[in-house]
């Protein structure tokens, strides 16, 4: 049966598929489900409906309409189509910036393109993020035009010009651009899996032996190279492969090689610009560049008639701009042979006034360009044949491929015992000692799939090298750059992530992300927890196995071997019922006498038995074990006719035919009993076979009850009633015994249940003690406990301390905390909305009633009612929603991400449930508006529920924005209450609470903690106070129990602490406070106000200091102000707001060696550093004018008698270089020794000293004085 699903994920008809329903998958083409059915009521298919088959989805693109065959009899020949389908329905649309445009080129590695097309899957997918990108061939930068192209065109067109012979597939949810080769190899072939075997030839698949490639016309001249375009080395013209095997098959090929050329990859090494104007005055640039490696004059190699053009590459700023000739952009540019300069042509590409190259897309230092349209130096041509060779042998060994198809049926028997699985991609050793001779076997890959929906294992397959293009455009081999360089995983073709949130489908083109992996997978190297069960279905080997000798081991059938195994209380049968009347067996601890306990039915001693009391015990309709059945009698006679007991009875014969007749008589001398079949019965007595007696021979006296019949149904129960000295007094009500054997037939027990294993209960809290057992209970009344306690509160008071632990579910408070209103349905279906759907029945024109209410037949409904006790909503092959306008509350989503969309937040959504019928869950949000938002997976669920015994726990979390209808949809029948959706995870996961009091001589505690469905807490808060101490904790843990964040509060008669600490154990913050201190430790300390110490410091509240003193031993950064540090009349002083740095002193000292200021000394600046002096100006001919500075160091010393602004100086300055001079009362004379250009300036006295005497010493060039002349040594 398939089920088909609405678009909103409920579930409309489950449909019995005929044989004609198949499923077709063929690589880089359909993906078809195709269902034929009948249906006798009429369901309207519409567009998104969806189905699942072999763990795809399969959508509906239009809406159907079934063919009617009768009144009540409607047939369906319906199409679903997987994504590979879908795809052709979603442009590819460029996003940046929320453009959402259809048209525009992009360049850029194969990968980006891939993502660029996974955006729009997901954007046409309902913004979602479950599409991710896998594995991706290539890293080199291609161009793609996006003019109005679907995304299965743009995907073919990336796999075409990635090269390495890529192809595109989808895997789950993961979109591949690579070869589709997958799984382990699986040998077929015929009676190994396949029933027969073809060969033909891929459909419409390029194939050739003899390739005739042709090079490319750039930067050839004819008249120089002798042809008009690139040939290969030697002049070769055709190159062949496998012409032994096919023969002669021609393919011409030239859009693979256009971009092999002799040519030169040159580096820019210099830019500018020139501002000019047009003929009209409009003013534009013209952008030159220079490359200084360019070793030969480009207009000496000039090709008549042709325009220098200049391509620019990856990495530049121009890359993929100016104008387009066969998918080559390029500017056209002039060279100046004396300026060796290049001139880049201006255009004017765009709508408005904006030329190309401008002052933001022009080219820059470093950036790779390409000069063609010329003829090259001869040096270049040698090294394109080269690689014009290299590219075809590459080009042939792509695309040379054997085409040949394989077609075959499967044995779905082989199939199935084998556990083979077929998919399109997996490997294939495909044996054939006919077909292929040589090896006897061929390794391909399956490219088609065409399975019957009912039988899955009986499929059609196809098997090639190459692929067929059917419904779909064939991939073409044509590609635009055959070199492919081998780059490193990390240049961009790392598949995506699959995070924690995603619902993405894991396959070997993706990857967990750390915290996923650490989510999924149970770790090897340390201690871990599993959350589910782990099957081992080969079994396991513990410790260092080796069988018979040492370690412990486990097989897939369930055997086991140990050296010892410690069982603390009980052993037992899978179902085990204690009794003469029992069934099962068990070894166990007696908790009331602590004695060891065995009950088996039949037991063989070999050897001796040792047995220190033995009590014997005989079974009769009366006495210790009562039986109450439909018959029973003491013999009277036996007589032995053939192979037949003829038994008569004391009393009147009261068995039956079929009868199971058990006699079991247990004395100090005999030990025997049987049971046993009657074959006939009549009024004088039974006639039983001799061999149903098993060696034991009937006797007169012994007493016979009926237990069981193997026929009839209504004698196949009995009372038991024992009493006997085995301390377990009790009454069992069997039913349903129609073998010699009780499994499975005690309904009731009342009495003692210490005999009683019942898997269905928890292991640690199985039937015990005197209480009552049975299928159904009902009782009435009032129920008082003798401690007078109620359910959830249990007190004990031991040894001077009292304790009180409250534990119950969740109660209705939590309904604060859920964003959904009536979420405990205390309300009825107040705030919730569904569709009820209800036959009547009609007798004539009237309704029928029953019980004071129409009679009727509801199929599918939601309504509130009462189980257990519980308020619950009942659902039915129905929903129930509760509408937006309707919900309690609506968090603020106020985080934005870098693009100003605001980010979802998570959910967590739990509630109680029971399932009564098996059926599909499905929760979501209808009409979510993701405007606003980052792309994102919103909050869903979509899965099976099956029979539960009683009500579980369901826990989910998602990422929600605040929009759309919560509805909740079931297709069998679920029992839920308690709906709680939450930004709290704590809240929404918490199963149980827990509240504690607990006081003795020595403490009071009180704690309250939240636990999840196993057991793991979640928060805990409690407060402890001793005569030393107070203390005030909270925790909080994550979803595998792990500490997360813990606070506190300790008091002592000493200190005050404040503490927090991280999920490492250290301490992220914390205050301590003494008598005569505090203390605070944090990575971040707030403090909002004015913050005061001493009156001395001070911050104010727009964030300035205030201080008297300071020590800075770390790094300090201002924007303005002055900073100074002072000694007495010693002071350094920084002034960003004037920019200068002084350093003061006092005018007088103590003396020569003591540089302490004299009594009188005053205060003088002595060293300025900065007073930035005007150099002057430069005015160019466009008009605009340039204005120079230069710092200064000024070095003064005071001049005393004179004004205090007297002084001799030294200044220096890049423009005018050292100047010495004195200041007297105001006026200045300076004399510069030494300008900037070299040059003495205002020198009227040049003084030299120690001026060498001896010319001998001095080396050539050096000046000399020699008596009262000057020498210069040559």
């Amino acid at each position: 049966m398939i089920t088909i699903y609405g678009s909103d994920g409920t579930a409309k008809t489950q449909v019995p598929c005929d044989d004609n329903s198949t499923q077709a998958k063929e690589l880089q083409g359909d993906n078809v489900l195709t269902l034929s059915f009948t249906l006798y009521e009429h369901i309207a298919l519409e567009v998104n409906d969806y189905a699942e088959f072999m763990g795809e989805r399969y959508w509906l693109m239009e809406r159907y309409k079934p063919e009617q065959v009768s009144t009540v009899e409607w047939k369906y020949d319906v199409k679903l189509y997987g994504i590979e389908s879908l795809l052709r329905r979603f442009l590819v649309l460029n996003d940046t910036d929320g453009a959402d445009e259809p048209v525009f080129t992009l360049t850029a590695p194969p990968r980006e393109h891939v993502a660029l097309i996974v955006r729009s899957i997901n954007n046409g997918m309902d913004n979602t993020t479950d599409w991710k990108v896998g594995t991706v061939e290539g890293t080199d930068n291609i161009v793609i035009d996006y003019e109005g192209k679907y995304c299965d065109e743009a995907l073919k067109e990336v796999a075409e010009k990635a090269g390495n012979r890529a192809e595109w597939w989808c895997e789950g949810q993961t979109v591949n651009v690579c070869r589709c080769e997958q799984g382990e190899e699986v040998t077929l072939g015929y009676g190994k899996g396949l029933t027969g075997l073809e060969c033909d030839m891929a459909d419409n698949a390029k194939f050739y032996t003899r390739l005739y490639p042709i090079g490319s016309s750039k930067n050839i001249d004819p008249e120089k190279y002798g042809h008009s375009r690139l040939q290969l080395p030697g002049g070769v013209k055709h190159v062949d492969v496998n012409v032994e095997k096919y023969g002669v098959w021609h393919h011409y090929e030239a859009d693979a090689f256009s971009d092999i050329y002799p040519k030169r990859t040159g580096t820019v090494s210099s830019v500018r610009s020139e501002e000019v104007k047009d003929e009209d005055g409009n003013p534009f640039k013209i952008f030159y560049f220079k490359d200084n490696s360019l070793g030969f004059d480009p207009n000496s190699y000039e090709i008549g008639g042709k325009v220098k053009r200049v391509s620019f590459q990856e990495g530049s700023e121009l890359a993929g701009l100016g104008d387009e000739e066969d998918g080559t952009y390029y500017f056209e540019a002039n060279y100046n042979s004396d300026t060796h300069e290049f001139e880049l042509i201006t255009t004017w590409p765009y709508d408005d006034d904006t030329q190309l190259p401008n002052d933001t897309l022009c080219p820059k230092p470093g950036d790779k360009y390409i000069l063609w349209n010329i003829r090259m130096p001869d040096e270049y041509y040698p090294l394109a044949e080269q690689e014009f060779k290299e590219a075809v042998d590459k080009y042939n060994e792509e695309h040379a491929i054997d085409v040949s198809r394989y077609k075959a049926p499967t044995d779905h028997v082989y199939i199935e015992e084998n556990g083979i699985d077929l998919y399109v991609g997996r490997r294939v050793r495909l044996e054939s000692e006919k077909y292929f001779p040589e090896t006897g076997f061929r390794s391909s890959r399956i490219t088609k799939v065409t399975r019957k929906v009912n039988l899955p294992s009986q499929m059609d397959i196809e098997v090639c090298d190459a692929t067929s293009t059917g419904a779909m455009e064939a991939i073409g081999d044509s590609i635009t750059d055959a070199k492919n360089y081998v780059k490193t995983a990390t240049s961009g073709s790392f598949p995506d992530l699959i995070r924690s949130w995603d619902n993405t489908y894991p396959t070997d083109n993706n990857v967990f992300s750390a915290r996923r992996t650490l989510k999924e997978a149970l770790s090897r190297l340390r201690e871990d927890t599993a959350q589910e069960r782990i099957h081992f279905l080969k079994g396991a080997d513990f410790g260092k196995y080796k069988a018979g000798e040492s370690g412990a081991a486990v097989d897939g059938d369930g055997n086991a071997e140990w050296l010892t195994a410690v069982i603390r209380e009980l052993l037992r049968s899978v179902r085990f019922v204690d009794g003469m009347t029992g069934e099962g067996w068990q070894l166990w601890m007696d908790a009331l006498t602590g004695l060891s306990n065995l009950t088996i039915d039949k037991v063989t001693i070999r050897q001796t038995l040792v047995a220190l009391e033995l009590l014997i015990e005989k079974v009769r309709s009366v006495g210790g074990q009562l039986v109450v059945s439909a018959a029973n009698g003491k013999i009277k006679t036996v007589t032995k006719d053939g192979d037949n007991y003829r038994i008569t009875f004391e009393q009147e014969n009261e068995f039956a035919a079929h009868d199971l007749m058990r006699c079991a008589e247990f004395t100090g001398a005999s030990l025997r009993g049987y049971w046993v079949e009657i074959s006939a019965s009549n009024g004088e007595g039974v006639t039983v076979p001799v061999s149903e007696f098993g060696g034991v021979e009937p006797k007169e006296g012994d007493e016979c009850v009926l237990m069981g019949n193997t026929q009839n149904r209504l004698r196949q129960n009995l009372i038991s009633i024992a009493a006997t000295e085995d301390g377990q007094p009790r009454v069992d009500v069997l039913d349903g015994v129609s073998t010699k054997n009780f499994d499975g037939c005690l309904r009731v027990r009342l009495g003692n249940l210490d005999g009683i294993s019942d898997s269905r209960f928890p292991a640690d809290n199985q039937p015990h003690g005197n209480g009552l057992y049975g299928d159904n209970v009902y009782l009435m009344g009032t129920f008082v406990l003798t401690t007078g306690e109620d359910i959830l509160t249990r007190f004990e008071i031991t040894e001077g301390k009292i304790e009180s632990a409250v534990e119950g579910l969740r109660k209705d408070f939590t309904e604060d905390r859920s964003y959904l209103d009536n979420a405990s349905f205390g309300d009825g279906m107040n705030k919730w909305d569904t569709e009820n759907e209800a036959t009547f029945f009609l007798l004539g024109s009237k309704w029928i009633w029953a019980n004071g209410a129409p009679l009727s037949d509801k199929r599918s409904y939601a309504s509130v009612k009462t189980d257990g006790g519980r308020t619950t909503v009942y659902i039915r092959n129905k929903y129930i929603l509760q509408k937006h306008a309707n919900f309690r509350f609506i968090p603020d989503y106020t985080d934005v991400n870098n693009e100003g969309q605001k980010k979802p937040e998570a959910v967590y959504l739990s509630f109680f449930y029971r399932v009564a019928k098996a059926g599909r869950l499905t929760i979501r949000f209808e009409g979510l508006d993701k405007t606003g938002f980052e792309n994102f997976n919103e909050f869903s669920y979509d899965g099976e529920l099956g029979v539960t015994d009683g009500y579980q726990v369901f826990n989910h979390s998602g990422l929600w924005n605040g929009t759309g209808d919560f509805k909740l949809a079931f297709t069998g029948e679920i029992y839920l209450y308690m709906l709680v959706l939450s930004t709290d995870r704590a809240e929404a996961l918490a199963y149980k609470y827990k509240t504690l009091f607990e006081q003795s001589e020595k403490l009071v505690k009180i704690a309250a903690a939240n636990f999840d469905k196993d057991g793991n807490v979640i928060e805990t808060s409690s407060i402890v106070t001793t005569s030393k101490y107070n203390e005030l904790m909270s925790q909080y843990f994550d979803e595998d129990g792990q500490l997360k964040n813990k606070a506190g509060l300790v008091t002592t008669a000493m200190a005050n602490t404040l503490y927090a600490f991280d999920a490492d154990g250290n301490i992220v913050s914390m205050v301590e406070q003494t008598a005569s201190d505090i203390k605070i430790s944090a990575a971040n300390i707030s403090l909002e106000g004015l913050v005061t110490a001493n009156e001395n410091f001070k911050i104010l509240e727009d964030g300035s200091i205030e201080t008297n003193n300071g020590v800075f031993r770390g790094r300090i950064e201002a924007s303005g102000g002055t900073f100074s540090g002072k000694d007495g009349l010693y002071e350094l002083r920084m002034d960003a707001d004037n920019r200068t740095i002084s350093i003061k002193g006092p005018d007088l000292v103590v003396g020569e060696n003591d540089f302490s200021a004299a009594e009188d000394a005053e205060a003088y600046e002595y060293i300025t550093i900065g007073n930035f002096v005007y150099t002057g100006s430069t005015r160019y001919p466009s008009g605009k004018t340039e204005h120079y500075i230069a710092p200064q160091i000024v070095v003064r010393q005071p001049i005393m008698g004179y004004t205090p602004s007297s002084c001799r100086y030294v200044k220096i300055d890049p423009y005018n270089g050292v100047v010495i001079g004195t200041v007297l009362d105001g006026t200045d004379t300076a004399a510069a020794l030494l300008a900037a250009d070299g040059s003495m300036l205002n020198a009227s006295l040049l003084l030299l000293k120690n001026l060498p005497t001896d010319g001998s010493l001095c080396d050539t060039g050096q000046v000399y004085r020699d008596g009262s002349t000057l020498k210069i040594k040559t």
